[in-house]
């Protein structure tokens, strides 16, 4: 990238930094042709430049302005998708350097559920990493998300992983749904119909089709179970 461009980056960031909340927006907006993986990259090395002079304080408000970021961009609905997640996954990259599961345990277990639902939706990159990116990252937000201490966002992290398990490349097909047709079946542990309507509707939608492509199990049961699906719409 040129000096020009590099300059044009730093105002940007710059202007995020100092605008009013409901202005972000509108500054995005006007700065789309900015918002590519050059601008991805820059951030990483603003960011490494930056927490390197601030004290621990400061750090954490940089953090907390990058986690505020990262919505902003997943929730960009102008400019290039595929853009706007680089940008997403660059600033929770970031912010993972400083969020330890030692200092933050919550927050960081946070970032990595939000890591890994943008590389669960990456447009770049090779597909079958992106998951294997995600299956980590969920499987280490489930390090601190337990059923006992933390029983949504663990539900959450099992429909998540499960989905990411789903449409997993790598690995064995037959293995891999039926570790998906497992996560979802203990997040309905918790996302009851009662409790959690609208995810327990989700959900049970997920796991139909888990057992929809299921290879093991019983073949005629399985069987007849779709031709009801289909003649009951």
């Amino acid at each position: 990238m040129n000096e020009t461009r590099r300059e044009a980056y730093q105002n940007l960031i710059e202007s995020l930094l100092t605008c009013p909340t409901e202005k972000e927006i509108e500054i995005l907006q006007a700065n789309l042709e900015l918002i590519d993986e050059d601008f991805a990259q820059y951030l990483r090395e603003w960011a490494t430049q930056t927490l390197g002079t601030l004290d621990a304080e400061e750090a954490e408000n940089c953090v907390d302005f990058l986690y505020h970021l990262n919505i902003r961009f997943r929730n960009l609905r102008q400019g290039s998708r595929a853009s706007n997640l680089e940008v997403a996954i660059a600033c929770l990259e970031i912010a993972l350097t400083v969020v330890t599961r030692e200092a933050y345990s919550e927050k960081w277990a946070m970032f990595q559920w939000c890591v890994a639902s943008a590389y669960l939706y990456r447009i770049r990159g090779e597909k079958a990493e992106n998951l294997e990116l995600a299956i980590a990252a969920f499987e280490a937000s489930l390090e601190i998300y337990t059923r006992e201490a933390f029983p949504f966002e663990w539900a959450r992290s099992q429909n998540n992983l499960a989905s990411a398990y789903l449409y997993r490349i790598r690995g064995e097909k037959a293995d891999n749904l039926e570790l998906a047709i497992a996560a979802f079946e203990a997040s309905l542990e918790i996302w009851t119909r009662d409790a959690f309507p609208f995810e327990w509707a989700a959900c049970q939608n997920n796991l139909a089709n888990a057992y929809l492509y299921r290879i093991r199990g019983e073949k005629p049961i399985i069987s007849n179970w779709r031709s009801q699906l289909w003649r009951h719409p």
